[in-house]
């Protein structure tokens, strides 16, 4: 929802009224998470300020510009909480805008020269990844799905056609930690098979949703479980000096962060087979990377 949008009342009430009339109670809506929850871009009235650079009156004015807007917003969410317990009666209140508030995102667009990001606001809830990932679940599944990792500003460089790649993209983002050259967005050699998109894969291709199409349950599942066996046999040993290694590491961290991608890409065609088995292919390029570097003893050469 866009913040210049003038009637963001009516535009709330409709998009929550739509998640409870989709179930057969209002308690069992409650109890699960809508399909598309409240999205709030206020580029349009942060974007000079979103980038303070250190200025500390800057900073003072976006804490003030922003305790406005959150105080608006509170103001909507009680509004619209009004409203929906007259529509459903069985449903108090307060119930009704925990509810809202916990489906709720609010964002602000950030340019850097030939690069864009996202900035992810703290209006309701906790930002950290941990809390995300356990209430936020469609929220870290459309990160997945874009290809970017959470950060405080996540910037991705121009959208890729398809399965055109750029020289431009650097999947393995550097530090300015000397003792660690390369961010590691994999820690463990398990961090891959615990991301929201191989969880949901997994469920997927287990389900009896894919019986009249066996041959896309088939490529998936084995691919996944290649996946899940193959980091399963790096030891810990290994992981470490594959990591500690700037060659080996950026050739790893790279593999990993392209399956991730692919994974994502493969689950939004899933519909379309000559696309999703071209991403399921490109999974297995990387995966013969990351079996071959299990197999060189120190470094390259």
């Amino acid at each position: 929802m866009n913040d210049e949008v003038p009637d963001r009342e009516k535009s709330m009430l409709d998009a929550f009224s739509a998640h409870f009339d989709s179930f057969g109670s209002p308690l069992e809506a409650m109890k699960q998470t809508p399909r598309s929850g409240v999205l709030f871009d206020i580029t349009s009235r942060f974007r000079e300020l979103i980038q303070t650079g250190g200025d500390k009156r800057k900073e003072a004015e976006f804490r003030d510009r922003f305790q406005q807007f959150k105080q608006e917003t509170e103001s909507l969410v009680e509004k619209t909480a009004q409203a929906l317990a007259k529509k459903y009666p069985s449903l108090s209140q307060d119930q009704l805008k925990q509810f809202i508030q916990k489906n709720i995102t609010c964002i602000c667009r950030v340019d850097l020269e030939n690069m864009n990001g996202i900035k992810v606001l703290p209006l309701f809830t906790d930002l950290a990844k941990s809390h995300l990932e356990k209430a936020h679940p469609a929220l870290m599944n459309f990160i997945e799905a874009t290809g970017l990792y959470v950060n405080g500003v996540t910037m991705r460089r121009y959208l890729l056609e398809e399965q055109t790649q750029s020289v431009d993209v650097e999947f393995s983002k550097r530090t300015d930690k000397p003792e660690q050259m390369l961010a590691r967005y994999f820690p463990t050699q398990n961090s891959l098979v615990q991301t929201n998109i191989f969880k949901m894969l997994s469920k997927k291709f287990a389900s009896d949703e894919w019986k009249e199409k066996p041959h896309i349950a088939i490529l998936g599942k084995s691919t996944l479980q290649l996946l899940k066996g193959l980091m399963g046999e790096i030891s810990e040993q290994k992981w470490e000096e594959l990591n500690k290694d700037p060659a080996t590491c950026q050739v790893l961290q790279n593999a990993l962060s392209k399956i991730a991608k692919y994974l994502a890409e493969a689950n939004l065609h899933i519909n379309e087979y000559d696309k999703f088995a071209q991403n399921i292919e490109l999974i297995h390029y990387e995966m013969a990377t990351i079996l071959e570097l299990g197999s060189v003893p120190k470094r390259f050469g």
